[in-house]
């Protein structure tokens, strides 16, 4: 099966909220949405997270507002905090978990919330992948 779409939002990036003062959410930038049948969220942290409530909670965020930038939803239910070192995939599609974008979505984003200002992420890959 081949991807329609890659979008790469972090490659081996560090997230530590006390030490780059961004706070303890990151979003992507805005991915415009091409009604593409299924995604992929694929979060690889390369070491365990560390601090006070280690971990991330990934979501994707999805918009009916053109041009994006407000209407920010969470698509899906949410996804457990990840902070153990390995990969976390979470598909959106029609019949799982999270359930497929919507059609009338104009835009993407991936949203991660970072457990406590503390937290050391010191390997983080993540990937948006679009799927026929």
């Amino acid at each position: 099966m081949a991807f329609l779409r890659q979008e790469q939002i972090l490659l081996h990036e560090v997230l530590t909220p006390a030490v780059t003062g961004l706070g303890v959410t990151y979003t992507s930038k805005l991915i415009p949405y091409g009604g593409e049948a299924g995604w992929i969220l694929v979060v690889r942290n390369g070491s365990a997270i560390t601090g006070t409530t280690p971990g991330i909670v990934w979501e994707l965020d999805a918009t009916t507002v053109a041009g994006g930038g407000s209407g920010m939803t969470r698509v899906g239910g949410a996804i457990a905090a990840f902070a153990a070192a390995g990969v976390q995939v979470t598909p959106y599609y029609t019949g799982t978990t999270q359930g497929a974008i919507g059609s009338t979505s104009t835009f993407l984003q991936v949203k991660g919330t970072i457990g406590n200002a503390d937290n050391l992420a010191a390997d983080i890959t993540v990937d948006l992948i679009a799927m026929p």
